[in-house]
């Protein structure tokens, strides 16, 4: 039987757990999916404001480097903010 577990970053904590030893032991393939980088995340925050109908960069620089610092490039951090 295969199994795939997809979850947030939080599924690697409970797995670490000791009540779930066995199961993270059994893991064979692991693939981590990473924020985006500043110009990916500058590149996302355009094209959602596009989507939106909205063409002006409504955004500085200096704007997007922090959403980037405090979001790490997570996508769904990103659009919380």
């Amino acid at each position: 039987m295969t199994l795939i577990l997809m979850g947030q970053p939080e599924l690697l904590k409970t797995l670490s757990l000791s009540a779930f030893k066995a199961i993270n032991q059994r893991i064979e393939i692991r693939f981590h999916l990473m924020g985006l980088a500043e110009e990916e995340t500058r590149a996302y925050i355009q094209h959602h404001l596009k989507t939106a109908g909205c063409h002006n960069h409504i955004f500085t620089e200096e704007a997007i480097k922090l959403i980037h610092q405090y979001t790490r490039g997570i996508p769904r951090k990103i659009n919380n903010i």
